[in-house]
């Protein structure tokens, strides 16, 4: 009995070093393990920068969208711009950067940032800068008019987000829509005073031009044949 006793013994203690040199029991040492907590047999290390393997690596899944409210407005209207910036529940960075551009087109009123306290917004530069990012979304609304002369354009709008932290995910990081501003809904009425003169009258004939909205026009023509004797 006290020979097994021994022989278990010294079998727990050759083992012992092994499991304590292999804390994660992935096969590859603590020694040269680029994560010795979590598996990771592969050792992948996509980021050579830092020791760490891609399995202990803080990361942060990021995105970005970027709406127009109405995406078809008409020459004049106000349009509201929203970016949206969100952490699909990751580790969070420290900071993050919004490089964004709304398109030559559309003439910025103002600006408010919804959700998030610690930011930098250059409205001129167009980067909008979270430091820290303490809200797992935050938006920028942009408040802006439709500029004379876009109508039956398309105005690009673009988006990209990037942090401190590598991103598993990029393929939401870059967003492109577009303004497409209407033509203005134009009114034309005319009257006359007689619609069937007798030879030598005289007929007055009116003309009003109108709005059926609130858009807005510039250079308005209005042509009108003569009647013929």
């Amino acid at each position: 009995m006290r020979r097994f006793a021994l022989i278990c013994m010294i079998l727990f203690m050759a083992v012992l070093p092994v499991l304590a040199d292999d804390l994660d029991g992935d096969t590859i040492p603590d020694a040269s393990d680029n994560c010795p907590l979590t598996p990771n047999a592969d050792q992948a290390d996509a980021d050579t920068s830092t020791p760490e393997g891609d399995v202990c690596e803080p990361e942060a899944d990021l995105g970005v969208e970027i709406f127009a409210f109405p995406s078809t407005p008409e020459e004049g209207d106000f349009v509201t711009i929203e970016i949206n910036v969100y952490d699909d529940y990751t580790d969070i960075p420290d900071t993050v950067n919004v490089n964004f551009d709304i398109g030559d087109g559309l003439t910025v009123i103002d600006s408010l940032v919804v959700g998030n306290v610690n930011n930098t917004l250059d409205m001129v530069g167009g980067v909008w800068t979270l430091n820290p990012v303490i809200s797992n979304q935050a938006k920028l609304v942009i408040w802006a008019t439709v500029d004379p002369g876009t109508s039956g354009t398309l105005i690009p709008m673009t988006a990209t987000i990037n942090s401190d932290l590598p991103d598993p995910n990029p393929d939401d990081n870059t967003v492109a829509r577009a303004v497409a501003p209407d033509g203005a809904d134009l009114l034309l009425i005319s009257q006359q005073s007689s619609f069937v003169p007798a030879p030598g009258d005289s007929v007055n004939f009116q003309l009003g031009l109108g709005m059926l909205d609130y858009g807005y026009a510039t250079n308005v023509e209005v042509s009108v044949p003569v009647p013929a004797p």
